[in-house]
């Protein structure tokens, strides 16, 4: 493992997809960038906004994604996910309202909106939380690629993003409610 900022170590795919499988109460995923670049999510964004009608959802990685929020759901375990918001929403963020989230809302993933200038700048990062205990971070660059995980070894910090999160997920407003408020807003 290679140290990256002096409290994160970063950890391959595989134990990551390990930790993630081993969660028995909450899988927590805080979502800050206002794009995206990933090849596979380019695609299907790219469709969006040219407007082509939304596409089946039966790509083997959408399926298996879903699966896995259903399977997790079945035992019990909660799958969230917090969306900071920034000012501006860029097409990116219109796809993954209109497309993404309300697909990931029907296999049992709760997605919640919370103004990112609202927000301290600590949690203003993508991580994922699992069982309230552990804190994964998203690498990306600049350019908003994914570039790996890292496993947060400061435990001090990491109760700091838990307790942050926990804070704005409870005061962020409901996928049913932001989109009641972003569709009747006159454009």
């Amino acid at each position: 493992m290679m140290k990256l900022m002096g409290h994160r170590e970063s950890i391959p795919s595989e134990k990551f997809d390990e930790l993630l499988r081993g969660a028995n109460r909450r899988i927590f995923r805080m979502e800050s960038l206002p794009e995206y670049n990933v090849p596979d999510d380019r695609v299907i964004c790219d469709q969006f906004l040219r407007g082509v009608p939304l596409p089946p959802l039966d790509s083997p990685e959408i399926k298996e994604w879903d699966e896995m929020i259903r399977n997790y759901r079945k035992r019990g375990i909660s799958f969230d996910r917090l969306r900071l918001m920034p000012e501006t929403i860029t097409p990116y963020l219109r796809y993954e309202i209109d497309w993404v989230y309300s697909y990931t809302a029907g296999a049992g993933e709760e997605t919640r909106f919370w103004p990112i200038k609202k927000s301290s700048p600590t949690l203003q990062r993508d991580f994922y939380v699992l069982d309230d205990a552990t804190v994964i971070h998203l690498e990306y660059d600049q350019s908003g690629r994914w570039t790996g995980f890292s496993f947060e070894t400061d435990s001090a910090y990491a109760r700091d993003l838990i307790a942050g999160s926990s804070q704005l997920w409870n005061s962020a407003m409901k996928l049913e409610e932001f989109l009641a408020s972003y569709r009747s807003r006159i454009v």
